[in-house]
């Protein structure tokens, strides 16, 4: 499979940041697939679980699992949002990076009465820029106690 949208028949997601292009993949998001079946192929948000997307699904998939709460890492940015940092348009990637918490903090986990617990990133970049988002991220609850 190559790596660039349009270059196979199968259909598949692309995400797209600058120069950067990643086919959403299905051994990200494969529960409920046996293990040797899961691959490195490309899908679309059809062919996964709402539960990897839908934060009202993921919370029902929780209660069947008996999970009680779920810290989501960020997949496309990478573990710590290293994507941001990786490319040239710091003002793109601020505001890529405010985005991303914005969402991870009032829609993925707004609603779910404390079980998603939101992981915000930072810009990495520039240790001020950091820290006004870490507060930023504080000043709505992010990262306190449950308890």
């Amino acid at each position: 499979m190559g790596g660039d949208p349009g270059d196979t028949d199968q259909m598949a997601a692309w995400w797209h940041y600058e120069d950067h292009r990643y086919q959403l993949k299905q051994i990200i998001a494969c529960p409920g697939v046996p293990p040797e079946e899961v691959s490195a192929i490309g899908v679309t948000y059809d062919d996964i679980a709402p539960g990897c997307f839908d934060p009202a699904a993921r919370v029902a998939d929780m209660e069947r699992n008996h999970v009680e709460a779920s810290l989501c890492f960020p997949n496309y940015p990478r573990f710590c949002g290293q994507l941001f940092n990786e490319r040239s348009d710091r003002n793109l990637a601020k505001l890529c990076v405010e985005a991303y918490n914005d969402w991870m903090v009032e829609e993925w986990a707004g609603g779910s009465g404390g079980r998603l617990i939101p992981l915000c990133i930072v810009p990495l970049w520039d240790p001020h820029l950091a820290a006004a988002e870490i507060r930023r991220n504080a000043a709505r609850g992010c990262g306190l106690s449950r308890e």
